[in-house]
């Protein structure tokens, strides 16, 4: 099964959204969700509830198109007592740790749904996506629609690496071309000049009126 068929994957989601959704699902102890981060385009997150807070791990991808489980943070919803204490409750990291790799995403939680290892608890309970939640969400990019970027990465998708089923172009491995469209988005904007020296930009600039708040 890929991640994307799987009903604890939200999508692109931020760590903010995920902890309001494993709030809203009871808090219980190895609730957890998997998102993809805001920030970074096929960077994944487990996002885990463990005596009443969350603790969010990284799935980062290797040069090699492996993933491993970096970091952790501990994110508390209420406040320690002495019933509840360090003790009791064990902060773990994967830093500083041997890591393992994972052919993709779907491989490392299978694992983690029965291994522990770095995690503060195993991966016992999917938080499930509802029905109605769209969960391909594509980065806030002001220059462009939300339809209008889908299909930049479509013709990219299109266009490139035919030996790869679309289906997996726009799924599991879609931040390979929004990665490419990111990178070249500014290329058709009026105001990017390409490679030119400092002395040349501010030339352009004081032929343009030199007026504040102007620039390339």
């Amino acid at each position: 099964m890929d991640l994307f068929d799987a009903t604890f994957y939200w999508g692109r989601i931020t760590r903010q959204d995920a902890e309001e959704v494993l709030e809203q699902s009871g808090l219980k102890n190895g609730l957890y969700l998997v998102r993809e981060k805001f920030e970074e385009a096929g960077a994944y997150a487990i996002s885990l509830c463990f005596s009443k807070r969350f603790y969010h791990y990284r799935i980062d991808r290797l040069a090699n198109d492996h993933v491993v489980l970096n970091g952790s943070r501990a994110q508390e919803k209420f406040p320690l007592t002495s019933n509840n204490s360090r003790v009791n409750s064990p902060r773990r990291s994967a830093k500083g740790s041997d890591q393992m790799e994972f052919l993709g995403p779907m491989e490392l939680i299978n694992h983690f749904q029965k291994n522990t290892d770095v995690l503060i608890t195993t991966l016992s309970i999917p938080c499930q996506r509802t029905f109605d939640h769209n969960f391909v969400q594509f980065w806030c990019v002001p220059l462009l629609t939300p339809e209008l970027y889908m299909n930049k990465i479509c013709q990219e998708a299109s266009n490139t690496d035919p030996e790869i089923p679309i289906k997996e172009k726009l799924t599991y491995k879609r931040y390979i071309y929004e990665r490419r469209v990111l990178k070249t988005l500014h290329e058709g904007e009026s105001w990017f000049h390409s490679r030119l020296s400092r002395q040349e930009a501010e030339i352009r600039l004081k032929n343009a009126g030199g007026k504040s708040g102007l620039f390339l």
